[in-house]
């Protein structure tokens, strides 16, 4: 804008004086220069019918990046480029904006690669705001259409200062704990239900499904298969590093418990639909998939806890031990800590 307007002032000023002092030099001065300011305009039309930009991101072990294509099918160079690139952490509610400024040569074909960092984890998604092609002069400018729109996962950091608090206490006294749990007979089917998400194929009943036409499996509860129960609370929504360190924390728990073969049950509110969800992790591709669930859905407290939910439906008497992982405002809220057979991680 203030280029257009220096541009608009100097050909004002050059035919002002012009009129003034009727030598036909000033004049020779405004034509070439709008010659100019037209003839670049006319090539840049041109230019922006033979580019081409993409965005894509870009996941290594370095780092993430945004990777821009930009392909230049014109002879003419382009100076300017300019994207105006948003990224959207739909965990946290929270936005970064950047501004990028290209050029790229006539005939050819440029990648240009920018870090980024999302301060939470979640899922980040890239939004193109704008792209813009400028002509040499920077006096105009056309709106290209890009190819956009991707997203990557922050994942949390690995954190190791909760995983020392629950160790020593679903270990403690394992033997003992196990036989008041209810179904610890291995060859015990508590119920055939319906399949839910999350539900391990290991544990489908394969007659009763062909007789029914419905995917039924047996709900187990054996000391070495699903005997651990995590469930997490978040705090207020406002409070990003607190519901951020419990995010880190449940991730940490349940990839030890993956690592020491421990089979345990994720409960978690979904926050997008209000409602508690479980999910028996027992292989990593479960963890994968519990831990994809929790980074594409908003970080919130929601009026329901979830631990309000396991102590209402009684569904802590399954478990030989119960891993809570809360905020420490909401310590004591629910009564689930005062039970004989849960460990607290306070966040």
């Amino acid at each position: 804008m203030r280029k257009r307007i220096a541009y608009i002032a100097l050909i004002l000023a050059l035919l002002m004086f012009y009129v003034w002092t009727n030598r036909k030099m000033s004049f020779f001065a405004c034509a070439f220069l709008v010659g100019i300011l037209l003839i670049s305009t006319l090539i840049n039309q041109w230019n922006v019918k033979k580019v081409k930009i993409r965005y894509d991101i870009d996941v290594t072990a370095s780092g993430n990046f945004i990777v821009i294509d930009v392909e230049n099918n014109s002879v003419f160079p382009i100076n300017h480029i300019e994207s105006v690139i948003r990224l959207e952490n739909i965990v946290f509610d929270t936005s970064d904006t950047k501004k990028v400024m290209l050029s790229v040569a006539g005939k050819s074909r440029e990648q240009f690669r920018l870090p980024i960092m999302s301060k939470y984890c979640g899922r980040v998604d890239l939004r193109v705001e704008r792209c813009l092609v400028y002509d040499w002069m920077d006096l105009a400018y056309r709106s290209v259409e890009a190819a956009k729109e991707g997203f990557y996962y922050e994942y949390p950091v690995e954190k190791y200062q909760h995983i020392e608090t629950i160790k020593d206490g679903v270990s403690e006294g394992e033997e003992t704990t196990y036989k008041n749990v209810v179904g610890n007979d291995i060859s015990e089917i508590l119920q055939i239900r319906e399949y839910r998400r999350g539900d391990t194929i290991k544990n489908i009943h394969w007659k009763l499904t062909a007789k029914s036409g419905k995917i039924l499996v047996k709900e187990l509860n054996t000391p070495n298969d699903n005997s651990i129960m995590v469930i997490f609370d978040y705090a207020d929504k406002e409070e990003r590093e607190v519901n951020n360190g419990i995010i880190t924390a449940v991730s940490n728990i349940s990839s030890e418990l993956m690592k020491d073969r421990r089979g345990h049950t994720l409960y978690r509110m979904n926050t997008v639909k209000d409602l508690v969800e479980e999910r028996n992790i027992e292989e990593p591709e479960e963890y994968d998939a519990a831990l994809h669930e929790i980074l594409d859905t908003e970080a919130r407290s929601s009026v329901r806890k979830t631990a309000d939910y396991v102590m209402d439906n009684n569904s802590f008497k399954k478990y030989a031990k119960i891993i809570y992982v809360c905020p420490k405002t909401m310590y004591g809220e629910t009564g689930i800590e005062d039970l004989e057979h849960c460990v607290v991680v306070q966040v």
